[in-house]
């Protein structure tokens, strides 16, 4: 009698197959993690660096408009010690030399010298070549250089009296025609084109009038305020 062997199987690979299938799956799954804790540390890397570029730009602009202020604020300063040579230089003339001890008017628009008279001048036995007038020292003017570049006078204080003197009741318009300390302010500013003002700067000088319309007086400059 033949021993009865069971029949062998005739297909087994599907258990293989399965294998293969889940071993795929856990790689696959292991790349998708893998991909999953690289993913952040790349954003985190790029935006670093985009905030870095962004910072560094920042810091460029802001250098570029501390240099374009400096550049501004010494053309403003120029235009004010332009402005203060003119005017002394004219008020050193025959024409002009009256004014050195000629009272200021300040609510003038624009401040001006009080107005003065050939018969004012005559009557404080002052002398000038011309008539008087001042329209070529006040108001804005420009640098002949720079067009946006302007100068004004702002201020102006003559020799004053001593304390309790009288004062000359015929020449009440001139401060003290012995001469003493007087005072200059110009204004110096930069505009843009458009006209919007970027810049200023004030310079005041002391000025020593010896006696009236006597030689050039001695200047002593004083920081802008």
């Amino acid at each position: 009698m033949e021993d009865m062997k069971p029949p062998a199987p005739s297909h087994i690979p599907a258990k293989s197959c399965n294998t293969r299938s889940r071993l795929w799956s856990i790689g696959q799954l292991r790349k998708i993690r893998s991909s999953g804790v690289v993913l952040p540390y790349v954003i985190l890397t790029a935006l670093i660096a985009v905030l870095g570029i962004v910072a560094l730009a920042a810091r460029n602009s802001e250098s570029q408009l501390s240099s374009i202020r400096q550049s501004d604020a010494a053309t403003a300063k120029e235009a004010a010690e332009y402005g203060m040579n003119e005017i002394i230089g004219k008020l050193n003339s025959d024409a002009f030399g009256y004014l050195w001890v000629t009272n200021w008017n300040s609510s003038a628009s624009p401040p001006n010298w009080v107005s003065v008279t050939t018969a004012n001048l005559a009557a404080c036995n002052i002398d000038i070549s011309g008539t008087p007038g001042t329209s070529s020292l006040v108001g804005i003017k420009s640098l002949s250089t720079i067009s946006t570049a302007k100068y004004q006078l702002t201020s102006f204080v003559p020799p004053q009296f001593p304390p309790g003197s009288p004062a000359n009741a015929s020449c009440t318009m001139f401060g003290n025609l012995f001469g003493g300390s007087a005072s200059i302010t110009v204004r110096g500013s930069l505009q843009r084109p458009s006209g919007t003002e970027v810049s200023n700067y004030e310079l005041t000088r002391r000025v020593h009038v010896s006696d009236l319309l006597a030689a050039l007086p001695t200047l002593e400059t004083f920081p802008c305020c």
